[in-house]
């Protein structure tokens, strides 16, 4: 899910869009979500489909069903996917 969030903050800096919490805060979900609302709402879908399966159930809930995470790994992949130079645009 890090990676994620990684690959996520390098495609929005590229997209002029990095997000910049307020001095002492972290980033939200709600954060991503608002900026990719705005520019990529494919990405948007992504981004939550991983977020739900990857974050929520697979780490707190601990659901391990690979057809589940593989779901989860499939959006992520999609955003890692964006940052490869091969397929930036």
């Amino acid at each position: 899910y890090n990676g994620l969030l990684i690959a996520l903050d390098t495609f929005l800096e590229w997209k002029g869009k990095a997000i910049l919490p307020k001095k002492g805060a972290r980033k939200s979900v709600d954060d991503y979500r608002k900026a990719l609302a705005i520019m990529d709402k494919k990405t948007l879908n992504h981004f939550n489909v991983a977020f739900d399966v990857i974050h929520l159930g697979g780490y707190y809930d601990g659901i391990t069903k690979y057809d589940y995470i593989k779901v989860g790994m499939d959006s992520a992949q999609e955003i890692i996917d964006k940052i490869n130079p091969a397929n930036a645009a």
